[in-house]
């Protein structure tokens, strides 16, 4: 049986057929324009991107003269400063239920501890050779 040759040429002309088509695609038509329509549409391509960055915010102070004068009275040299108190013991008992306005924080003891040996450890180690 005589052995078929495979259709190069055929496959060769749809190619660059292909490639012809895509060429004169939309993708490439300004290089196909006159130099007046290319600046056209280079400027309208131009506006398009002007209109569609995002615009910045006006920036507009807000008036807070007011506050600041508020501010002001309240930081006032020698104006009444208010110290939060402890509240006063509900039911009269000498600590039940007692609640401070500020909080208290327990300080723990300043002892240092020295590190004691780990017997339990796979090898002696010490730590703290002091």
């Amino acid at each position: 049986m005589k052995r078929k040759k495979p259709p190069i040429a055929l496959i060769s002309v749809l190619v660059v057929a292909a490639l012809g088509l895509v060429i004169s695609g939309k993708a490439f038509s300004v290089y196909t324009m006159s130099m007046e329509e290319q600046e056209e549409q280079f400027k309208a391509e131009a506006e398009a991107r002007e209109r569609s960055k995002p615009k910045p915010p006006e920036t507009k102070k807000p008036d807070n003269s007011g506050a600041v004068t508020a501010m002001k009275e309240k930081m006032k040299v020698g104006a009444a400063r208010s110290t939060p108190t402890p509240a006063s013991t509900s039911d009269g008992g000498p600590r039940k239920n007692f609640k401070t306005a500020v909080p208290t924080v327990i300080m723990p003891d300043e002892k240092l501890e020295k590190p004691k040996p780990n017997y339990s450890g796979p090898t002696t180690q010490w730590y703290g050779n002091n």
